[in-house]
């Protein structure tokens, strides 16, 4: 295998992007996204990587040995890529706008997000006696080659990409979709401003692929009733059957819901924690719980998470537990979620 500390690489945190709805609003920030062009191919490896030649264009030198390309960039299926060019994005990022005017702070809850400050004049700049004085701020989150940017400033903003777009191949793209979810930015006539962040075309892409296997009826809540799911020995299936739901694809449903439920369901997480608790060994009962989720979600597709300017500006959380442990291990399940905006972050 290949080491943790190769191939690691930091991506945004589900919670991050919401947030990030949710600031929007509140403080009525300007929005604004690009794309990096063939990202990994910026980056140079820490280690060069030794290959072979194509069978049909072996090297071989003077002396008859065999002659080997040395990879010095990166390139896109190479493990450890996408670690090297979020090293090289985040030092770029770091020193371009830690110098003259500008001001740079990398979040340590999220090391993909960066707070960029630009101030009146740059210390060397600035008359004598005359202090810089801080300007508008902008905050900027990368998922790999996808950047999200909100800032109080609109020229100040495309000032930043322009120094991105100096140093990368770089491109604006539309603010109303990011990871594919759909993001609509609206005003209501009371003057509101109100994003809603739905995933109708993913979910309606799931909805099909298990379309032969949901429930035909409506179902009323997110997870089975009276349903609990566990790998005590008493719970456990045959091999037999666990083999045949693997079989089916359970993992494969389990990563769909699971992908939905970080980020456009939120209710729909205790449901993931219950079955991924069993996914080594899942049962049938397992497998229909699962398809009673996926049919939740497609039920409630239009419906996404809203973000109020007129909404809480202060945060508020709920949290709860069930009294009854698994069987297994007695450990009982929680839940819980916090509001800012009106809408869960």
């Amino acid at each position: 295998g290949v080491h943790f500390d190769e191939t690691f690489s930091s991506k945004p945190r589900p919670d991050t992007w919401r947030l990030f709805n949710a600031i929007c609003v509140l403080e009525d920030l300007y929005r604004m996204a690009f794309d990096y062009t063939m990202a990994y191919t910026n980056a140079t490896r820490s280690k060069p990587l030794v290959l072979h030649y194509p069978k049909f264009f072996k090297n071989i030198g003077a002396d008859g040995k065999e002659r080997f390309a040395v990879v010095e960039r990166c390139l896109y299926g190479d493990p450890a890529a996408d670690r090297e060019w979020g090293i090289e994005r985040d030092n770029y990022t770091m020193s371009a706008f830690n110098k003259g005017k500008w001001k740079c702070v990398k979040c340590r809850y999220d090391p993909c997000v960066f707070v960029i400050t630009v101030y009146s004049c740059s210390e060397s700049e600035c008359e004598e006696g005359e202090e810089p004085e801080k300007g508008p701020y902008t905050i900027i989150g990368t998922h790999t080659d996808d950047t999200d940017m909100l800032g109080q400033n609109e020229l100040v903003m495309k000032e930043i990409f322009a120094i991105f777009k100096g140093k990368y191949d770089v491109s604006l793209v539309s603010v109303s979709f990011m990871l594919g979810i759909k993001r609509d930015d609206v005003v209501l006539k009371d003057g509101t401003r109100v994003i809603v962040a739905s995933q109708c075309a993913y979910i309606e892409g799931v909805y099909e692929s298990w379309y032969n296997f949901l429930p035909k009826k409506d179902v009323k809540t997110v997870f089975p009733v009276g349903v609990t799911l566990s790998l005590a020995e008493s719970e456990l299936p045959s091999e037999e059957e666990y083999k045949q739901v693997l079989g089916m694809g359970y993992l494969s449903a389990v990563g769909q819901i699971g992908w939905g439920a970080h980020h456009c369901w939120p209710e729909a997480l205790v449901a993931y924690s219950y079955l991924t608790r069993v996914q080594s060994k899942p049962s049938k009962v397992a497998f229909s719980a699962a398809m009673h989720v996926v049919k939740w979600m497609h039920q409630t597709r239009t419906r996404g998470i809203s973000w109020r300017s007129d909404g809480n500006r202060v945060m508020h959380g709920t949290t709860d537990s069930s009294d009854v442990g698994d069987k297994k291990d007695g450990r009982v399940q929680y839940g819980g979620h916090t509001t800012l905006a009106g809408g869960v972050v």
